[in-house]
């Protein structure tokens, strides 16, 4: 029989003792697991950049030019005829076709906003007191407003 080498037993030399805590370190972060949440191991991933896009407004007045132009070819006979065909009230009809009322300068700047997922910039009922103003200079003092998140007057 043979001795055991002590080169060859493991050593106990820094092993914690039997009373003290063992630590461990890790990196974890949390994530969903079909309907709970649960610690994944790892660093967490990178999350995806917000997807921007043209604003509903800018969708709107767009809309607003493309329903004209129909109206004007003759493809559609009149605002009851758009509203019967796209299947709207001839009231939602005349509001947004009301936004090609606003100033050219307006309509420019409404038509390059963009948003990403979450809260538009501009509500289009916030503009429908400015289609109803006929001074493009009055539409300008209240489209700033408007921009700077204040009532129009």
């Amino acid at each position: 029989m043979t001795t055991p080498d002590s080169s060859a037993a493991p050593s106990m030399e820094g092993a914690p003792s039997p009373s003290s805590p063992l630590v461990f370190t890790a990196s974890f972060h949390r994530c969903r697991h079909r309907n709970h949440v649960v610690l994944a191991e790892g660093p967490p991933p990178v999350p995806p950049r917000p997807t921007v896009r043209p604003a509903r407004l800018a969708i709107m007045l767009a809309f607003a030019h493309k329903l004209e132009q129909a109206i004007h070819d003759g493809v559609l006979r009149d605002r009851v005829h758009a509203a019967e065909v796209l299947g709207l009230t001839r009231a939602r009809v005349t509001q947004i076709l009301n936004l090609l009322l606003l100033a050219p300068d307006i309509q420019a700047e409404i038509l390059g906003l963009q948003t990403t997922a979450g809260r538009e910039p501009v509500v289009e009922g916030n503009l429908r007191p400015l289609t109803a103003t006929a001074a493009w200079s009055r539409q300008r003092a209240a489209w700033t407003r408007i921009r700077s998140g204040l009532r129009p007057l």
